[in-house]
């Protein structure tokens, strides 16, 4: 997953790089580092998703030792298109909450979902501002979702990092942002 330069993400959000920085870098990752001792670009695969991500996301579960998780995504699209996670419950028996709020992509999720029973759809907006949306912990706590599962899977095209940065309640092991590509 390639992720926003420190000038992408001050024009993203309004803050200088220099402070922003210091709190974004315990969460990057980017799959070509090996000074860490991660090495995750071999390990793209892309089953339904984009860019390889659904590889990576194998490989990190892989370490961290899950071998059923459960996970959310949002746009969620109709289960399957660009999914990071649809692999992860056809072939590997995970559970997934998947959110999608197109009218007409949810009815197609809803058919995914009839086919696979650990999917569990849902139509909302999930968003970091409730006048705008739901806020994420709030959707949680609706549907009882665990406090702490395995990953989360954000793909809207817009506020994804607001979004993720407004979860205080609960504690994905990993975090996706599926507009980023691996280089």
């Amino acid at each position: 997953m390639k992720f926003l330069s420190e000038t992408e993400i001050q024009a993203m959000i309004g803050c200088s790089p220099k402070s922003f920085s210091k709190d974004l870098a315990p969460y990057r990752i980017v799959p070509g580092d090996t000074k860490y001792g991660f090495g995750l670009e071999d390990y793209k695969e892309y089953g339904q998703s984009s860019h390889g991500e659904y590889g990576v996301v194998k490989e990190i579960s892989r370490r961290l030792q899950v071998t059923q998780g459960v996970a959310c995504e949002f746009g969620a699209w109709n289960g399957k298109r660009s999914s990071n996670t649809f692999d992860l419950v056809a072939d590997h028996d995970w559970s997934c909450v998947m959110i999608e709020n197109h009218p007409l992509r949810f009815r197609n999720l809803m058919g995914t979902a009839a086919h696979y029973p650990n999917i569990s759809p849902y139509c909302d907006t999930i968003h970091y501002l409730p006048e705008k949306g739901i806020l994420l912990d709030d959707f949680f706590k609706s549907i009882k979702f665990p406090c702490e599962f395995d990953l989360l899977s954000i793909d809207i095209d817009s506020c994804d990092y607001q979004v993720w940065d407004s979860l205080k309640d609960y504690s994905p092991n990993v975090w996706a942002e599926a507009r980023a590509i691996l280089p």
